[in-house]
């Protein structure tokens, strides 16, 4: 299957919040399982040109009223998938992502919304889906939806179009749409008259297929009180619109129907709010898919022993916040600092633990100064102790050594 996915930002290449992560993983795991998957997003001048080195596959006019804009279509890659960048005088050569108004803001996203569109008509690529996400690519959903009868080239093409963030809509481009040939229709009926010129409104109108980051933002969004307005309209699609079930969900149900069962949350997002929301849904582990796989077998053997444990990536804020709501003791120490503690305490040399936590020498030495100051150690003994003590580092049994010994960790106390 040919997908196209849309969006305003996605990792390696430009990142400015969750959206960026989606953006920069799902595209790889569609791909692996057989899509050809290619990834459009704004041509920025923040996105490091010299690092990806993208190869100018196409220029071509994008129509307008009165006129027309030149694009330009350029090609890298990330991790096997085909990456379009598109440019042309709408979108910044500057370092901004977003602007402040949707003035600055709704020309850039509308541009690249129908330039991605034209670019694969001018490649000869025909997607068979869209996947847009958020305000910023509603245009692309909308246009194939009102031109699709007259166009043979898009008339096979299904979108599906996936809310992050409902509360950011878009709302006030009504006058740049209709620059761009994107006027009120019939479709439309089903918004308020006020979302009739949001960016979001237009393709969560008119979408083959909407989704959610969850069942349950599914179900929030289609009230009063979670629907910004948009509740009703998201009523009336609601045969159109799917949760799709997320690792925190599963946590939460788990833990109802299941409490014995202990569940490791496997995630590409080191965000605070993601490793705390799913610590409380009741996750024993939250493991990056950033680190090495090594650091999976960790998390289970860890969670099996009785233990929390979180990948080295994610913050050590995290650590003391779940400490704080969890109603324990703060630890002096950070999470990093644990970790060096821990690989010390397991009788590594401080130029070890450097490699093993990929972080320099002096870096490691300063955590290592910092603890034993925090802790008024003086002396390697003293390390291992409070390690022993602090449940760091197990004192095995006779049985236990015939397994495998245990790999470092970031505990952290449940």
């Amino acid at each position: 299957m040919n997908i196209l996915f849309l969006s305003a930002e996605a990792t390696p290449f430009v990142k400015v919040g969750g959206l960026g992560d989606v953006a920069g993983s799902l595209p790889r795991a569609l791909a692996a399982r057989g899509h050809d998957v290619r990834l459009a997003l704004p041509g920025y001048g923040a996105i490091d040109w010299p690092r990806f080195a993208p190869l100018h596959r196409a220029v071509f006019d994008v129509p307008r009223r009165g006129g027309s804009d030149p694009a330009d279509l350029w090609e890298t890659s990330a991790d096997g998938v085909p990456v379009y960048l598109i440019t042309g005088p709408p979108i910044p050569k500057d370092s901004r992502i977003y602007g402040g108004s949707i003035d600055e803001d709704a020309p850039k996203f509308v541009f690249f919304s129908l330039a991605a569109l034209e670019g694969c008509r001018r490649l000869s690529w025909r997607p068979d889906v869209i996947h847009a996400n958020d305000w910023h690519t509603g245009p692309a959903v909308y246009r194939v939806a009102a031109d699709r009868r007259d166009d043979p080239f898009f008339r096979t093409t299904a979108t599906l179009y996936t809310i992050h963030n409902l509360p950011y809509t878009g709302r006030g481009a009504g006058r740049i749409l209709a620059e761009w040939d994107l006027r009120t229709s019939p479709h439309l009926a089903v918004l308020p008259e006020w979302a009739r010129d949001s960016m979001l409104g237009i393709g969560l109108a008119t979408a083959d297929v909407l989704t959610t980051v969850s069942p349950t933002y599914a179900r929030e969004i289609r009230t009063p009180e979670g629907g910004h307005g948009l509740d009703g309209a998201l009523s009336l699609r609601g045969d159109r619109l799917h949760g799709v079930l997320n690792g925190i969900d599963v946590a939460r149900e788990l833990r109802k129907i299941s409490p014995e069962t202990k569940s490791v949350m496997l995630t590409m997002y080191p965000d605070r709010a993601y490793v705390l929301q799913s610590l409380k849904a009741g996750a024993k582990a939250y493991v990056l898919k950033s680190q090495v796989s090594e650091d999976l077998l960790r998390a289970i053997r860890e969670v099996s022993l009785g233990e929390v444990y979180l990948s080295a990536g994610v913050a050590a804020s995290v650590v003391e916040a779940y400490l704080d709501d969890s109603g324990k003791a703060p630890d002096p120490l950070t999470a990093r600092e644990r970790q060096v503690l821990q690989l010390v305490a397991e009788g590594n040399s401080t130029r070890k633990a450097a490699e093993m936590l990929k972080i320099s020498l002096k870096t490691a030495e300063s955590h290592r100064y910092r603890i034993m100051k925090k802790l008024k150690i003086h002396d390697a003994v003293g390390l291992v102790r409070h390690a022993v003590q602090s449940g760091l580092v197990h004192i095995r049994t006779p049985a236990d050594a015939q397994g495998t010994p245990p790999l470092p960790a970031a505990n952290v106390p449940h």
